[in-house]
């Protein structure tokens, strides 16, 4: 009669699915140019990849001199190692403005938009509630060569915190 024993050594993987997957995040100097509040969803959550959709708004007075109102709609893709996640996306800014007298009374209402990207890094937990990013995107060179005289070539920045949910 004879016995057999033999052990056995791994290392438990940290999970690395979102246990939030809901979030309220404010960002500054992203898609609704200077800020924006918005909504995030994980949509696909993954070990590896996710994907999540988002949409925000944006308001500014007349005062400004900017176009009124920025909703920025997005889908991103997450590549995560952790805590750590690169992010992609790709999305639509959609504007209205109001066409105003000197008296900044709104004569009329158009809407206008544009196509926006991004890529970036992200640290989220898996349990966390809170997102940092930062992120190169495109609508601020886009405002810029738009709505402004000077097309010169320069790097955006977008800094965003969030506290999500499950």
């Amino acid at each position: 009669i004879g016995a057999f024993s033999f052990s056995t050594y791994g290392q438990v993987a940290e999970r690395t699915k979102f246990s939030n997957k809901n979030s309220i995040q404010v960002e500054a100097f992203g898609h609704g140019l200077f800020y924006s509040i918005n909504y995030e969803r994980v949509i696909l959550n993954g070990e590896r990849l996710k994907t999540t959709v988002q949409a925000g708004l944006s308001y500014y007075p007349p005062k400004y001199g900017f176009r009124d109102f920025w909703i920025p709609l997005e889908m991103n893709e997450l590549l995560s190692f952790n805590k750590h996640h690169i992010e992609l996306g790709a999305g639509y800014v959609v504007i209205r403005e109001a066409l105003r007298n000197s008296e900044y009374k709104a004569q009329s209402w158009i809407w206008d938009g544009f196509i926006s990207g991004r890529i970036g890094y992200r640290y989220q937990s898996q349990k966390g509630r809170y997102i940092f990013k930062y992120i190169n995107n495109e609508e601020l060179q886009e405002f810029k060569n738009r709505f402004t005289d000077v097309n010169d070539a320069f790097f955006n920045l977008e800094f965003r915190a969030a506290k999500g949910s499950a």
